[in-house]
């Protein structure tokens, strides 16, 4: 399966000593060290594989996630990492749902979000009753009970192949992506609502490439007056990818592209769901060529970090995720790519601009090439997964699931 989530392009071979908050910005002159640690490496055999999506945070601490591959079937896994009695690593893992391909879902690349009754929800790349990825509903406290709500490509003009997560609104209807089919074959933005017991796909907007985007695999963001926000991979003015918002009217949807890419100057190919105040980051472009963390304000663009900017980009290279910021207002992600050891990092970004690696991937036990979202808690620390790495029973590992405590 081709995919631009899969790349990554530099070897790193400098490790950046990492700069924390205490109560204050302060300098990496002054600075304190975080703990890493590995909570859960998936295994070969039955168990999932490649974690990619989004975390969740479930009662008690516990995570909830997807596995692109792996399970029983192959096609993914749903599953719970459970806090052991004691506290202390490895966690346990309890599986929700093993995906078994078509006509059921199959490769889950997006997280999973929940309904007001605890309900879990996502899309799936591939799948479906036509092969062409899924949107699928796990029910809470039935573990292995799944259903299929909607399977792309049952038209012409329809998405498919969706990889972002889903997002949902105050009246539960859903909306997401595809990165490929619609009218254009440029991919979609689509909403599923639930009307007399069945649930209605509408496709609400089809990129064209250029100059409207084209290739959207993040998720959306939605504001509080319902407008949509979301990144293309490629198309705009230089087919370097694009922002654009969604707005709803009682005629239907009207898009508008808030940045066209242009690569040094700006970044190119956001991968990345927009959080927040619309930050985002895109894996190639910037200053040094290797991606940059940015901020849409007031319709323009402001570059809060260029990677690259050290030697072997020390720095980290090439995010393909999104981002989160603290209460102080600083910024968290992971990159691909670079670090000391080429196989990716966990970074910070200070409201100044200051970017501190807070963990350098090794490749081995602590895992690899990570790609998914970070979720943080109340208390600062960090989660996520790295898509490969960790146990030695795959080839590249299977992936790890890891805490950065500051």
């Amino acid at each position: 399966m081709s995919d631009a989530r899969l790349t990554s392009s530099r070897i790193g071979s400098k490790l950046i000593l990492a700069a924390v908050m205490v109560g204050l910005i302060i300098t990496a002159a002054s600075a304190f060290a975080q703990t890493f640690t590995v909570l859960y490496s998936f295994a070969a055999n039955d168990d999932g594989q490649n974690p990619y999506g989004r975390l969740r945070s479930g009662a008690a601490g516990h995570l909830i996630g997807t596995t692109l591959n792996g399970g029983v079937y192959g096609c993914g896994r749903a599953f719970q990492l459970r806090i052991p009695p004691t506290g202390e690593p490895p966690w346990q893992e309890i599986l929700i749902y093993d995906f078994r391909g078509k006509p059921d879902a199959c490769n889950p690349y997006g997280g999973l979000v929940a309904d007001s009754e605890g309900d879990f929800y996502g899309t799936t790349y591939a799948g479906g009753a036509n092969g062409e990825g899924a949107v699928f509903e796990l029910f809470r406290g039935a573990r292995g009970i799944e259903a299929v709500l909607y399977s792309f490509g049952s038209s012409a003009q329809d998405g498919i192949n969706p990889q972002g997560a889903l997002i949902t609104d105050a009246s539960g209807s859903f909306y997401g992506t595809t990165d490929s089919g619609g009218a254009y074959g440029k991919g979609t933005v689509f909403e599923l609502a639930e009307s007399d017991g069945k649930w209605i796909e509408t496709v609400i907007y089809s990129f064209k490439g250029q100059p409207d985007g084209a290739t959207p695999y993040a998720a959306l963001h939605m504001d509080t007056k319902g407008n949509l926000y979301g990144t293309t991979y490629y198309g705009g003015t230089d087919n370097l990818g694009t922002v654009f918002e969604l707005s709803p009217s009682a005629t239907g949807w009207t898009e508008t592209v808030l940045e066209n890419f242009t690569g040094s100057s700006s970044g190119a190919y956001p991968l990345s769901d927009l959080q927040g105040n619309l930050y985002g980051t895109t894996q190639g472009g910037g200053a040094h060529g290797e991606g940059t963390v940015f901020q849409i304000k007031k319709d323009e663009e402001v570059v809060l970090y260029s990677f690259c900017a050290l030697k072997d980009c020390a720095d980290g290279a090439n995010p393909a995720a999104g981002v989160v910021r603290d209460d102080l207002g600083n910024t968290y992600g992971v990159t691909t790519a670079g670090g000391a050891y080429g196989h990716g990092t966990v970074f910070e970004v200070t409201k100044a601009g200051v970017e501190t690696v807070l963990h350098s991937f090794t490749g081995g036990a602590d895992g690899a090439y990570p790609a998914g979202d970070l979720i943080i808690d109340s208390k600062g620390n960090l989660y996520g997964t790295a898509r490969s790495g960790g146990n030695t029973g795959c080839s590249n590992g299977c992936g790890v699931v890891f805490e950065v405590t500051p």
